[in-house]
């Protein structure tokens, strides 16, 4: 275990005043019947970038789409758990 000295804000060398919009370059909407078919897949197992695939969207669109069902109590499955490999 690593010992971090206590939390503080960083000093910066020249202050910026502009905004920085993150995730800007996503598509975060989802239809209503896309993220319950989502999360279903997700809870029987499939891996992220699995349902990516089959809904043609980029894995962090899908992981930003699984994180805020969790937000909402949605999920069955933790997101970063792995699927079993098949026997």
């Amino acid at each position: 275990m690593i010992l971090l000295p206590p939390i503080k804000r960083m000093k910066v060398k020249k202050p910026k005043d502009g905004l920085v919009y993150c995730l800007e370059d996503m598509n975060r909407v989802y239809s209503e019947s896309t993220i319950e078919e989502v999360t279903q897949l997700h809870d029987m197992g499939y891996c992220i970038e699995d349902i990516a695939g089959l809904f043609d969207r980029d894995a962090d669109e899908i992981f930003i789409g699984l994180y805020d069902q969790a937000r909402k109590g949605n999920l069955k499955r933790p997101i970063f758990i792995q699927p079993r490999e098949s026997v």
